[in-house]
């Protein structure tokens, strides 16, 4: 996603009317009273420009011609409708988890009574409320998919540390407005007392909710896309809670090292997960090699087995080809962490700079890979100072690509001194301690440039690097008793 966009509070307006004729024609299909007030709601606003393609199929189908599988369309129109109007001062709140309908009637009544009012001026809410809905709305999800995982029979992801917690430190920030019995209230009951259907209704509505915010900031100035944007999201989203929702633990290595056969085991692990990630983009085919047929050989050693993280074999097991496309590229980002890893055994002689990848090929037959035998208990793992001045300069790099991604958020700085500054005194420190390159233009210097001057594309590669990097450097310096669970606070 690159820079925000958000629309103005006019088009926001002109979307809301556009939202209001799509809630009319549902009506109309069945209730003949409603297609008149349609016709004349139609004729006082000019809205073909503002509708999408999709949108304009539905209103220009004839009345009782629609199937009932696109009445789904007409459902979800007013929990949108009901944040745009939020957004624009007419509502108190964006929406809260309720399976009564009675909102949804009432969005449409308000909006119709904002239409007739034409001395209405739009305005917009503050970016930073728009932000905090959709956090929220992320931490109901997120409580849905857990509820809804434990019902499959699940090894219990519903339990106090994952659930109670975090939901207790929402609560406190403002992002859940009740808990009942410790969980998200659903007028008046714990969210775990709703039956399937119901909590299926919950989420949905969530994700109504969440796509309207996401068009509200920007994410995508069409429509649909920013709808389409939100459901991949949601699709690729799991079972832990937001970061922000998790109180970050106390800073610093807190648990034991690992020694150099777990950082070996590690680096096995992190191979198979790379290789894997080819063979789903089939550029490792059994032309190459046979690399296809060695690596179902492969991942049944038990040496494999063993060193996989409970998220890594989760995806292993999956069958061929059905990785999501945010699979593939976590996947494969994770070269970064596996040449740190490669970089701490000793097996190579030095990490490159913060704005270029490893070499995949170089990575892969530096770990011996696809020969087990040859690659647990060989390598010597550097000097703990070596590797944790490692671990320093990547810290230093993922706090600019967060404060350059904060930028291009819209996110506002700490008020004390400016962002510009901050970064200025921090880049001259850095490399002063040898942390950076000389600075260019009182800012880190990635790609020949100033990292503020960075394209979109230029600051994701720039991002992902520091962050794959930080997290091996500081599962390596005791950061986390595993790796699944590694933190790269910054």
């Amino acid at each position: 996603m690159g820079k925000l966009q958000p629309p103005s509070a006019r088009r926001v307006l002109t979307r809301a009317y556009c939202l209001v004729v799509l809630s009319m024609r549902g009506y109309g299909e069945t209730d003949p009273g409603i297609r008149e007030s349609l016709d004349s709601f139609l004729a006082g606003f000019p809205l073909q420009i503002e509708f999408t393609e999709r949108e304009r199929s539905l209103i220009e189908a004839p009345f009782g011609s629609l199937p009932e599988h696109r009445f789904v369309e007409f459902a979800v129109v007013e929990e949108a409708l009901r944040v745009l109007l939020w957004a624009l001062g007419k509502v108190e709140d964006s929406g809260s988890p309720t399976l009564s309908g009675r909102h949804w009637r009432e969005a449409l009544e308000i909006a119709l009574a904002l239409a007739a009012d034409r001395d209405f001026v739009p305005v917009l809410r503050d970016s930073d409320e728009i932000l905090r809905a959709q956090m929220a709305e992320d931490v109901l999800r997120w409580r849905c998919r857990v509820a809804a995982d434990k019902r499959k029979g699940a090894a219990s992801a519903d339990d106090r540390a994952r659930v109670v917690e975090p939901l207790r430190y929402a609560k406190a920030a403002g992002y859940v407005k009740e808990l009942v019995d410790d969980d998200i209230a659903v007028d008046g009951r714990p969210l775990s007392a709703l039956s399937d259907p119901d909590l299926l209704v919950i989420r949905n509505a969530s994700l109504i909710r969440s796509f309207a915010l996401f068009w509200l900031m920007g994410a995508d100035p069409d429509w649909d896309r920013a709808y389409a944007f939100t459901m991949a999201r949601e699709e690729t989203s799991g079972l832990e809670p937001p970061d922000f929702i998790t109180p970050p633990p106390p800073a610093g290595p807190n648990w034991p090292r690992p020694d150099r056969d777990v950082a070996a085991r590690r680096m096995v692990a992190l191979a198979t997960l790379l290789i894997r990630a080819g063979l789903e983009e089939s550029r490792i085919t059994e032309s190459a090699d046979g690399w296809t047929r060695t690596f179902e050989v492969w991942i049944q050693e038990p040496v494999v087995a063993e060193s996989l993280s409970p998220r890594e074999a989760e995806l292993i097991k999956r069958p061929a080809r059905s990785w999501s496309f945010e699979d593939k590229v976590a996947a494969q980002w994770r070269a970064e962490a596996l040449g740190c890893l490669l970089w701490a055994l000793g097996q190579i002689d030095e990490i490159p700079a913060y704005d270029t990848p490893f070499s995949v090929p170089l990575l892969l037959e530096r770990c011996g890979v696809l020969q087990p035998p040859k690659v647990v208990g060989r390598p010597t793992l550097r000097d703990p100072a070596e590797i944790d001045r490692a671990r320093d300069i990547a810290e230093t790099w993922h706090w600019r690509a967060r404060t350059a991604q904060a930028v291009r958020l819209g996110m506002a700085p700490p008020p004390e001194l400016p962002l510009e500054k901050i970064i200025e005194i921090t880049a001259n420190a850095a490399h002063e301690k040898g942390s950076i390159p000389a600075p260019i233009d009182n800012d880190f210097p990635a790609f020949g440039k100033a990292y503020r001057l960075l394209s979109d594309d230029e600051a994701a590669i720039a991002s992902a690097i520091a962050y794959q990097r930080h997290y091996a450097l500081n599962w390596l310096c005791g950061y986390s008793p595993d790796w699944d669970s590694t933190r790269t606070d910054t």
